[in-house]
């Protein structure tokens, strides 16, 4: 058989695979990140750039994000300790009005969740947690700076600014500020991200607080103190509607004894406990973000797929890998992804960002309207949670696939 032939067959065949592959319940999730405006938007509101200007900006990126069938959205509301929104806690971002606690005058939240329902998306509003941003970023801020106002809840670590986990009245802090939130907003979903302590915690200013605990064990102590906000959001969010989805984005190796490769763990590094959440019924689902190749990919969905029900984890994939500003990775890495995920046991993927999906980096929306998500898919809903799910999943060495590996694997197909 000559070349071009098999290609053709391949491509085909591989066509097929990806849209029998396709479930009918499935996440399709992406990061929309407004800090510093990485993917909306693009410019701050002004007599040149108006409302309906930043308004039609939006719009069209989420006309591109429906398109390829992406069914959740987190939209980031919360960014180094300023807003997406009007709020009695916080200052609105400086990237939609011009300036922090200037807001572009309209509900951009209100906005941005009428519009993603009206394309069949969920709106998940994305809160970054403990980070607060640079000693200069707080300055400038002067007294809009929750570091001014709640010097007590806040921390410094090299030179950086974060909420303080050992103080209990952190986990008030966030669920009240979620809380508000949640009171003027109807959203689907609360998405946690860096709810951890910073990466590398070598000289990290909290032997205090731990002598003053009592606690004999300093990472047991570390992990409830995170374990605690977490616990307190949940009583928040599900106290205010039981229907709304909490999850978090968790570092992707969950523990030392996920696999035998070495790396940097949630558990053990930044204290974060993903699977006690679980236990204590206080996490929906979680994204762990596996930004790597394979076959690390591959290893680290298998062992949280042996963990959770598809209907609790969504893994991420680092699409914005794509440009060659940053890796250049060939976009076939982020197919085979996506079809490892589903087999190892996933509900889906989320996509960090949004960028590559809306500029159409190396055609990857294009390719993922036509294959991988042809056909429209609902996310995971609670209601049905529980009744779906599948066996172990096959050992993730086996779904790795490489050029040389494609080949190998359908060879026999065609020598018959």
């Amino acid at each position: 058989m000559n070349r071009f032939k098999y290609l053709i067959i391949c491509f085909f065949l591989f066509s097929s695979l990806a849209v029998i592959a396709q479930n009918k319940q499935e996440y399709r999730g992406v990061w929309f990140s407004t800090v510093w405006g990485l993917d909306f938007p693009s410019k701050p509101v002004s007599r040149i750039f108006t409302i309906e200007n930043q308004k039609k900006e939006l719009l069209a990126k989420l006309d591109s994000l429906q398109k390829m069938n992406i069914n959740v959205l987190f939209f980031q509301v919360r960014n180094r300790g300023d807003l997406a929104y009007d709020s009695s806690l916080e200052p609105w971002h400086y990237v939609f009005g011009g300036k922090t606690g200037i807001s572009p005058n309209y509900d951009l939240v209100q906005f941005a969740i009428d519009e993603t329902h009206k394309r069949g998306m969920e709106f998940h509003a994305w809160f970054v947690c403990m980070p607060l941003g640079s000693e200069k970023f707080n300055r400038d801020k002067k007294n809009l700076s929750l570091v001014q106002k709640r010097r007590d809840l806040c921390i410094k670590y090299k030179n950086e600014w974060y909420m303080d986990p050992a103080n209990p009245g952190t986990a008030d802090y966030l669920a009240d500020l979620i809380g508000e939130m949640l009171q003027k907003y109807k959203v689907d979903g609360v998405h946690l991200d860096y709810i951890r302590y910073p990466d590398r915690t070598n000289g990290y200013p909290d032997d205090k607080a731990f002598k003053a605990s009592k606690a004999k064990n300093l990472a047991e102590w570390r992990r409830s103190n995170i374990n605690r906000i977490v616990y307190k959001i949940h009583e928040t969010v599900k106290k205010i509607n039981p229907e709304i989805k909490l999850s978090a984005a968790v570092i992707g190796r969950y523990n030392n004894a996920s696999h035998n490769k070495p790396g940097w763990r949630g558990y053990e590094d930044v204290f974060q406990d993903a699977m006690a959440w679980f236990n204590a019924d206080k996490i929906d689902f979680i994204t762990p973000m596996t930004y790597y190749q394979d076959p690390l990919f591959g290893l680290i969905i298998n062992d949280w797929g042996k963990k959770l029900k598809p209907s609790q984890l969504m893994a991420g994939v680092y699409t914005s890998m794509l440009s060659p500003d940053e890796r250049d990775w060939n976009m076939d890495i982020i197919f085979d992804q996506i079809m490892i995920a589903r087999l190892n046991g996933a509900g889906g993927v989320a996509h960090f960002r949004a960028k590559p999906l809306i500029d159409n980096t190396k055609q990857i929306r294009t390719w993922l309207c036509k294959e991988h998500y042809s056909a429209i898919a609902e996310p995971y809903r609670s209601t049905i949670v529980h009744s779906v799910y599948v066996a172990t999943p096959p050992p993730a060495e086996s779904l790795i696939f490489t050029d040389e590996s494609r080949e190998s694997a359908l060879a026999p197909l065609f020598d018959k």
